[in-house]
């Protein structure tokens, strides 16, 4: 299967989640099982094609997509991915109330390089966005 079959039908299982969820319908253990078997059959057939499955949408991040990983290593899609300001929100608070040194000083560097993208140009609404790689 080629990148751009799988990307249509992860795309598909994506929307047909969306939809389901929209209608308001639980899902059972017969529907989940069979939309993640099509899933996984599609990622395995897709060769190295996928990089990721972005955590909020469901939706394929393909090797070569703008992609980011939240703090806790989730990978997102760019339509998912925060901005540059939504991450500054988090980083302020996290720097007035610093569960421990290591994080107050992740958070006083997450600032600084806002600060440096903003003073170079770039926007609050931008992404700090990566390409995809193989999923390992």
């Amino acid at each position: 299967m080629d990148a751009a079959e799988a990307r249509a039908r992860l795309s598909a299982l994506s929307d047909l989640e969306t939809k389901l969820s929209e209608l308001g319908l639980h899902w059972n253990g017969v529907v989940r099982e069979a939309i993640d078997d099509v899933r996984n059959r599609t990622i395995a057939d897709a060769g190295d094609a996928v990089a990721h499955i972005c955590m909020p949408c469901c939706g394929p991040i393909m090797v070569g997509d703008k992609m980011q990983f939240t703090t806790d290593a989730e990978p997102l899609c760019e339509a998912c991915a925060f901005s540059w300001g939504d991450m500054r929100e988090q980083w302020a608070q996290t720097a007035q109330a610093p569960a421990s040194e290591e994080e107050a000083a992740e958070a006083a560097a997450s600032l600084a390089a806002y600060v440096a993208h903003i003073d170079a140009g770039g926007s609050p609404d931008d992404k700090p966005l990566i390409l995809a790689e193989v999923m390992r």
